[in-house]
């Protein structure tokens, strides 16, 4: 006797800061309790990303010039706190001051103060920089 099952699909859940500020009124309740120290570049900020990738931040509109099928394009936000905005304009700074700093000398340094219950920090130190 055989069983037969259909394999169950996998399904993955992206998780942005949209959906983390936006779900069960975060933003708002996060605005109410602490309105008397959030900057108002902070407050443009999660609005811009609010706005992203929506009609609400405007859009462009293509028809195929043949069957006439319009497809609709929103804008993006391109701010620093949207997880797909944000990333690209990272890339992009990166790239640009690679060059700059690639041209100074300098090393990469962690600072390890315990690993297993022993101070390895010393260890670290005459390993790589006291030789």
């Amino acid at each position: 006797m055989s069983l037969k099952t259909k394999a169950k699909k996998s399904v993955t859940i992206t998780i942005t800061i949209a959906i983390i500020l936006f779900s069960c009124n975060a933003w708002g309740d996060y605005k109410v309790r602490y309105k008397d120290s959030i900057r108002s570049v902070e407050i443009e900020n999660v609005e811009r990303l609010e706005k992203c990738k929506t009609p609400k931040n405007g859009y462009k509109t293509y028809q195929c010039p043949k069957c006439g099928t319009k497809k609709y394009v929103p804008f993006t936000c391109k701010g620093r706190l949207c997880t797909s905005c944000g990333t690209k304009a990272a890339n992009e700074w990166a790239d640009r001051i690679h060059h700059i700093l690639l041209k100074v000398p300098h090393t990469t340094c962690s600072y390890i103060s315990s690993m297993n219950g022993h101070n390895k920090y010393n260890y670290f130190l005459k390993k790589y920089f006291i030789n």
